[in-house]
Order: structure tokens, then sequence, then C-alpha cells
């Protein structure tokens, strides 16, 4: 029963040393790939392999991070949206806009600012959690 198994890691190897391109490949295929190849049997292959490894996580890591940073953005004017209910005006030239010149407009604006910050910050949300970053 082990003899088969071997015998379909050695296939699998055979295929993996005439790929060129291992760019293609996620994360966690690279990682996989790295646990099946003997490093010993297999040594440039396998540092192939995790060359592109270092690459793919310093890539994910690096739009991890931008992710992060422009979710800061949406959660300051979130901030301002609540501060813009609370004084009852939206700050602007000509004195602003307040509820009682224009309630569809100023409740309307509000909304629809808030709705676009909370929907990039559940996104961000979204993406960390998909590429498996903690909470923040």
């Amino acid at each position: 029963m082990q003899h088969g198994t071997d015998n379909k890691v050695d296939i699998y190897i055979s295929i993996l040393k005439m790929e060129s391109n291992f760019s293609k490949y996620t994360v966690a295929e690279l990682k996989d790939i790295c646990s099946n190849i003997d490093q010993v049997r297999d040594p440039e292959l396998y540092q192939k392999v995790m060359e592109e490894l270092r690459i793919q996580e310093s890539l994910q890591e690096k739009y991890t991070d931008s992710k992060v940073k422009r979710s800061i953005a949406p959660s300051v004017i979130l901030i301002l949206v609540v501060i813009c209910i609370f004084y009852e005006k939206i700050p602007g030239r000509h004195g602003g806009l307040t509820p009682e010149e224009d309630p569809f407009f100023f409740w309307g604006t509000l909304v629809v600012i808030s709705g676009m910050c909370l929907n990039r910050l559940l996104s961000t949300k979204a993406i960390k959690k998909k590429n498996g970053v903690g909470d923040t």
C-alpha cells in the first residue's frame, strides 16, 4: 500500500520538475508542494519552489498592509459623519448644509457617505479574513 503512495509522489515530483513557472500557484499550493519534495533528492526543485513561496508571501503581506492602511480613512470619515449629525451641519462654503435648509439632501449625503465607508471597511475585513490576517 505504501509503495503506491510513493509512486504517486514520484510522478507528482516528476511533473513539478518539468514546471518552469511556479508563479501561477497560490501560497497554500506552494506550501503543499514544498511538503512533498524530498530536499535531499531534489534540492534545486525545492529551492525554486521556496523562492517563489517567499515572493508570493511577500506580495501577499504588502497587499494586506496596503488594504489595512486604506481602512483608516473610512474610519475617520465615519467619525466626521457622526460629528455632522451631532452638530446638525455639514460644513461647506456659504455656511454649509443643515437639515432645516434641505433635510433630504442633508440626510441623503450622510447616508451615502456612511454607506461607502462601511462598504470599504467591510470589504477590507473580508480581505483580511480571506488572507488569514487576524482581526484588528
